[in-house]
């Protein structure tokens, strides 16, 4: 078990301290110390293996305290469900008794003390943990309209502590977000959530682009973002058009299928009346239906502006 991606501990060099007599020199991890959620995370308490005045005894005790509450002791046993065993080791004249975290929440953050009493001596240290989740970044819906006012809705969600930077990005370039909701806490991990929105007007030049929406972490110096690619969604009026044309063609191919015994039989005559029966259904009820359809929409285009 390391200390990954968080500091080594800070040794305390005893040439430049003086501790009172029968004070014993402890020392921690630089604080405070960052854990991510849901990690193992260890805490290091160390101190001289040989007190001051060459008194050598097995009278040790290393009590570990969370909000001045025992957790731990020596022995390894826990005194609460929250803090796991004390990890004894010795070497080069120095013992650590490291307090190991399993599994930190964020009940897990605030101050931690190591108190040591060894061969008639006393000291301890003290240390500070805070708890981090990096964020979770999800665009769901990255379909918009052509031509027409969209907005693309960024999901950020799953981080402590509340304070996260959000932007947009083309190809890159940072772009102005919309709107960006306050943060909020759940109700289960009390992590925190937000939406952010993108609103601009999609052109043709937008389809190929890489759009991304990134969540910056502040305390852990990390991000996270979704990339994606914009697609085109048809208007309302395009979508009828196409439905219609749809049951048109379903209405043909209908006919047709009926007349196939005709084809079959009798050769190529009854097989091009039939194809003149479909160019003319095309001509008569589609071509006025299309054009119908692109009356209404220009009207529409013409009131929102």
């Amino acid at each position: 078990m390391g200390h990954g991606p968080f500091p080594p501990p800070r040794t305390l060099d005893l040439c430049r301290s003086s501790p009172p007599a029968g004070a014993l020199p402890v020392s921690t991890d630089p604080s405070p110390v960052t854990a991510l959620l849901g990690s193992d995370v260890l805490l290091t308490c160390s101190f001289p293996a040989a007190p001051r005045g060459g008194v050598r005894d097995q009278a040790l005790l290393v009590s570990w305290y969370f909000r001045d509450q025992r957790v731990a002791e020596l022995d390894g046993i826990s005194i609460s469900t929250r803090a796991g065993p004390i990890l004894f080791s010795q070497q080069q004249g120095h013992a650590q008794a490291s307090l190991l975290l399993p599994g930190v929440r964020l009940a897990d953050q605030g101050p931690y003390r190591c108190s040591v009493r060894y061969a008639g001596q006393r000291g301890e240290g003290k240390v500070q943990v805070q708890v981090a989740a990096l964020p979770r970044v999800e665009v769901p819906s990255p379909v918009v309209r052509r031509e027409e006012d969209s907005a693309l809705v960024c999901c950020v969600r799953g981080f402590y502590p509340q304070d996260v930077a959000v932007s947009w990005l083309r190809d890159g370039r940072e772009l102005n977000a919309s709107f960006v909701s306050a943060a909020r806490r759940g109700h289960q991990d009390e992590t925190f959530s937000l939406v952010s929105v993108y609103s601009f007007t999609p052109t043709e030049q937008d389809l190929g682009a890489l759009f991304s929406c990134r969540a910056r972490h502040p305390v852990l110096n990390q991000s996270r973002q979704a990339d994606f690619r914009i697609t085109f969604r048809a208007g309302g009026l395009e979508m009828g058009l196409r439905v219609m044309l749809w049951m048109l063609r379903g209405s043909l191919l209908l006919a047709m299928a009926m007349g196939g015994w005709l084809c079959c039989d009798t050769g190529s005559r009854p097989r091009k009346m039939v194809e003149e029966m479909v160019e003319q259904a095309t001509e008569r009820i589609w071509d006025p239906l299309r054009q119908t359809f692109q009356r209404a929409r220009e009207a529409i285009s013409s009131r929102s502006r």
